[in-house]
């Protein structure tokens, strides 16, 4: 766990030290109807705990 903990810190010391665009690979349409489907899907899940 320890080594978890530093990796973790050290990522986040250096998180913007080389900063890059974020770049959509799909068209926002594809994401938002990929978004939907999951959501519908998650509405259909019995939970064990009935919460």
């Amino acid at each position: 766990m320890p080594n978890l903990i530093e990796a973790i810190e050290l990522r986040a010391e250096h998180w913007n030290d080389d900063p890059q665009p974020f770049v959509w690979h799909k068209p926002a349409e594809e994401i938002i109807a990929k978004v939907r489907r999951g959501r519908a899907g998650l509405g259909q899940v019995n939970s064990a705990t009935r919460h």
